[in-house]
Parts: structure tokens; C-alpha cells; sequence
């Protein structure tokens, strides 16, 4: 499957929009706003591109240079990249 073909069908899934919630037995997991970031690992080469296929390699290069190094010689990563401040309990996003 191509990058492309894998951009497309992320494009397709709906996030959740469930409120948060608190019930014996279940924990919710806090939505922190980041860019939501997909990366293509072939090799050493990692693009990390968006859903709208916009490249951040450069902008998360030190993501990038981390998953280069994983033992998996092929792989698609699909999460959030999210920065928080330290000094606050808001996140930053720059």
C-alpha cells in the first residue's frame, strides 16, 4: 500500500467527539491538540507527513531521526504530536 493510498483512507476516519466521562472501571484518556502525524518508515528514510499530506519531516526532525533508528526496516506510524509546556498545563503548539 502506498503512502498516498494510506493518507486516503486516514482521511476517512472521523475522530471521536464522546465526551469526557467518568464510570467505575473505565479511564478517559485527556485529547491534547497537536498535529496529527503519519510516518512512512523505509529503511532510514522516515517522512512525516499530515493527513492532508502536508510534510513535517523538517519541523519534527528529531521524531524523525528517533524512528529511523527502530529495528523495523519498514513501518507506518499513525499518532499526535503534541508539545507541552513544563512551566504550564497548557499545551503549546509551535
Amino acid at each position: 500500500m502506498s503512502a498516498a493510498d494510506v493518507l486516503t483512507r486516514l482521511s476517512l476516519i472521523q475522530p471521536s467527539l464522546t465526551p469526557p466521562f467518568h464510570r467505575d472501571g473505565h479511564v478517559y484518556e485527556e485529547k491534547h491538540d497537536g498535529w496529527r502525524i503519519v510516518a512512512f518508515k523505509d529503511g532510514r528514510h522516515v517522512p512525516l507527513v499530515s493527513r492532508r499530506a502536508v510534510d513535517h519531516t523538517k519541523r519534527f526532525a528529531e521524531i524523525a531521526g528517533a524512528i529511523a533508528k527502530l529495528p523495523a526496516r519498514t513501518l507506518i506510524l499513525d499518532g499526535e504530536v503534541c508539545v507541552s509546556m513544563r512551566r504550564s498545563s497548557r499545551a503549546s503548539i509551535c
